[in-house]
């Protein structure tokens, strides 16, 4: 059963290597690496095949592609018939922003997964991302600006659990909540923008 389904495998693998002018080597890397990140093996050459079109049209490669797209969707607890949703929102943020697909899939991994854990859908932290690098930050500073936010918000400080209690909500999380992230943002640093 498990040489067959190698087999099966690697005759999908060159398929694809054909369909997308890749080399099985780096397919056969990106599969290899789609499995080690949780893609199931029924799913794999799918899931494979997306993330190889995302990586032609993102003028990346195969193995930055299914890093990037496997990291947001274990932080989100996507399932993989999703993998066209999160490659589609990466296009979303690059068309919006100033970053490219590669810059993404390499620094997402940095903020998914306490987006996540704040409560941040997966579409508003990439929105947010793409418009932060349209101000003029690079891909990696909108993603540590955007990660060092969530972490007071995870964590606050003093002065932030009483503006919590100023727009009387439990914590960063009901914030977020109640008025989605950007606005969370916003009205944090609203009152202190003259001192920034």
């Amino acid at each position: 059963r498990l040489r067959s389904d190698f087999a099966r495998l690697g005759k999908e693998v060159r398929g694809l290597a054909v369909e997308f002018g890749a080399s099985t080597d780096e397919l056969t890397g990106g599969l290899y690496q789609a499995l080690s990140a949780g893609v199931p093996a029924d799913n794999s050459i799918e899931f494979l095949a997306i993330a190889s079109k995302a990586a032609t049209a993102g003028v990346t490669d195969v193995k930055t592609s299914v890093d990037g797209m496997t990291t947001a969707m274990n932080a989100y607890g996507m399932k993989t018939d999703q993998a066209s949703k999160v490659s589609d929102v990466f296009f979303q943020t690059v068309k919006l922003g100033k970053t490219t697909f590669g810059e993404l899939s390499s620094n997402i991994g940095k903020v998914a997964t306490i987006a996540a854990k704040v409560g941040v859908e997966f579409e508003e932290m990439m929105t947010s991302i793409g418009q932060l690098t349209l101000g003029g930050l690079s891909t990696e500073m909108s993603i540590t600006a955007m990660k060092s936010a969530l972490q007071q918000l995870l964590v606050p400080s003093a002065t932030m659990i009483e503006r919590f209690k100023e727009m009387e909500v439990a914590n960063g999380q009901a914030l977020i909540k109640q008025v989605g992230f950007a606005k969370a943002i916003k009205s944090i640093i609203g009152p202190y923008e003259d001192n920034i």
